[in-house]
């Protein structure tokens, strides 16, 4: 388990080897698109599942992983996580997300991804407070871009500087779960 701070700011880290690499390599087994799913709020007409997880599917599996690794994750960071809230993104093509800052209920949030598309979340630099803000991508400097590459992801401290987006449009589907911590 690979947990880095990008800069100095320390409130936004790389991962790396997160979930045990069984998962990851059982994940191609799995047929996501006869799952049940749900809309998710503020993603209604996006092309973007929200997956169910069952006790027997393994999802469930890579969120009991994640909460065993909760303590560990916690004294990495030096924050005591005491809940993670996992849920299973399934993006379809033509999903993009401008930039954005999570809804202001999460604390800390981890998104790790898990097969398909390459296309990963960019973090731009913002230098003023930015809750009420409206972004264009062309006029932010990018802070990090993360590459979807399975087994990694990010952790942020959510703030009013953390401004995202998935700035290219998918083309082919990808799976990625995200977390809350508190």
């Amino acid at each position: 388990m690979e947990i880095n701070a990008i800069d100095q700011y320390n409130n936004l880290f790389s991962l790396k080897n997160i979930i045990n690499q069984n998962l990851i390599d059982n994940l191609v087994k799995e047929d996501f698109f006869s799952y049940d799913f749900k809309t998710f709020e503020n993603h209604e007409t996006r092309p973007r599942r929200l997956l169910k997880i069952t006790k027997e599917n393994i999802l469930n599996k890579i969120s009991l992983d994640l909460f065993v690794k909760l303590p560990k994750i916690s004294k990495i960071l030096n924050v005591d996580f005491k809940t993670i809230k996992t849920v299973y993104w399934l993006d379809l093509p033509g999903y993009k997300l401008g930039p954005h800052l999570d809804d202001d209920r999460v604390h800390y949030a981890m998104q790790l991804y898990l097969w398909g598309d390459p296309i990963g979340t960019t973090f731009f630099k913002v230098d003023k407070p930015s809750r009420n803000l409206k972004f264009r991508t062309k006029d932010l400097e990018i802070r990090k871009a993360f590459d979807f590459v399975p087994n990694t992801g990010y952790l942020m401290k959510q703030n009013d500087y953390q401004v995202h987006a998935v700035v290219d449009t998918i083309m082919k589907p990808r799976l990625s779960c995200y977390s809350w911590l508190d």
